[in-house]
């Protein structure tokens, strides 16, 4: 019993790590380290029981193990001599690979993960549009988060195809494709609301608590019409436009952004 809600446990540990990525990186990574480690050594050994290979808690692991590896990859990605731009494609290379084999491993297909389905609803051309003004209200109250010259064609087409892709795409895969739905067949409807606890604890890092709850609150939202609409398409788009509109349209819209 214990082992099927240890994946509870592992999480837990990845969010107090992300509370502490404010003050020390270092302590973050060395946790994340580690969590990773034990967590997919804890799947390769459930493998060898017949009973617990179709334990949902059990195959939720490899899910959970995708959020300390964003952390890692974000903390070490980081050259100095390269922008800040290249370091996030150079995250989102190996994270998106991770998503994929953790797919593989979880048999869980596009269907489920959301990427399968068209959607069809109101709702999702809604959060769409509405991801627009909560993109500007971010970038005005994170003006430093990427920092690109706009009047140079190439580099703002390549800032937003890394930041939809490394970004953007990456995150509802991780969070809304991937962990949601397996989150779900462990806890039912209450893995919305937790995924998007757990989203929102990653933008601590930005040492804004305003950031990390309205991050919170998209994730919520974009969790619900994920599960009413089936598709992921939706916060797939919204995201995409949140975070062009944090980079794009906020210096235009609030001039001291």
């Amino acid at each position: 019993m214990i082992e099927r809600h240890a994946w509870a446990a592992y999480l837990a540990v990845a969010v107090a790590a992300e509370v502490a990525l404010p003050f020390n990186p270092m302590v973050t990574a060395l946790i994340d380290s580690a969590v990773l480690v034990v967590v997919l050594s804890h799947f390769g050994w459930a493998q060898r029981s017949p009973l617990a290979i179709g334990e949902p808690g059990i195959r939720l692991l490899p899910a959970v193990a995708l959020l300390p590896l964003l952390r890692v990859l974000s903390i070490t990605m980081p050259v100095p001599e390269l922008s800040p731009i290249f370091w996030l494609a150079l995250a989102a290379g190996p994270l998106l690979f991770a998503v994929i084999s953790t797919a593989r491993l979880t048999d869980i297909d596009v269907r489920e993960i959301g990427i399968g389905v068209v959607p069809r609803d109101a709702w999702s051309g809604l959060l769409i549009a509405a991801s627009i003004p909560v993109g500007i209200v971010l970038g005005g109250l994170q003006p430093s988060f990427l920092s690109i010259d706009r009047d140079a064609a190439f580099a703002v087409g390549l800032a937003a195809a890394t930041l939809v892709a490394g970004s953007a795409i990456a995150e509802e895969l991780v969070f809304r494709g991937i962990l949601q739905p397996l989150m779900g067949r462990a806890i039912g409807p209450l893995a919305i609301l937790l995924t998007a606890v757990v989203y929102g604890a990653t933008y601590l890092g930005s040492q804004s608590l305003a950031v990390a709850g309205i991050m919170a609150l998209v994730g919520l939202a974009y969790g619900v019409v994920v599960a009413r609409s089936g598709s992921l398409w939706g916060p797939l788009l919204g995201h995409s436009a949140l975070i062009l509109a944090a980079i794009f349209l906020a210096p235009i819209v609030l001039p001291s952004a």
